[in-house]
């Protein structure tokens, strides 16, 4: 009888900022255009994903509704599939801030044409 190798591996990790650099590269934005699309200033993008400060919610919501990836992801790399939002918008203040910032993404997705 033989026994099958156990294979393991180290399992990589990613900080909030490396999880925000892959969304934005990912939608394919600059630092330039997903600040004109979120409506986040550039210095405050690299300093989000350069894990220098830890974004608010109101721009993880700017940050997922421009680059379409979703926000539980955003917040910690994992998703839930509770619903097509992954249950982020559930409460009703969620849902209008959500809303606004929709709002304010769409306008800066007509400033830069896409």
């Amino acid at each position: 009888m033989t026994t099958q190798p156990t294979i393991s591996g180290r399992i990589p990790t990613w900080t909030q900022g490396d999880l925000l650099r892959k969304a934005r590269v990912s939608a394919g934005y600059t630092v330039a255009e997903l600040a004109v699309a979120a409506g986040i200033s550039e210095k405050t993008i690299n300093n989000y994903e350069g894990d220098r400060y830890k974004p608010r919610r109101p721009a993880l919501i700017a940050w997922a509704l421009a680059t379409g990836v979703d926000l539980a992801w955003l917040e910690g790399g994992v998703t839930d599939p509770s619903g097509p939002d992954g249950g982020a918008a559930a409460g009703a203040s969620d849902a209008a801030l959500a809303e606004l910032t929709e709002q304010k993404v769409n306008r800066g997705h007509r400033r830069i044409g896409r």
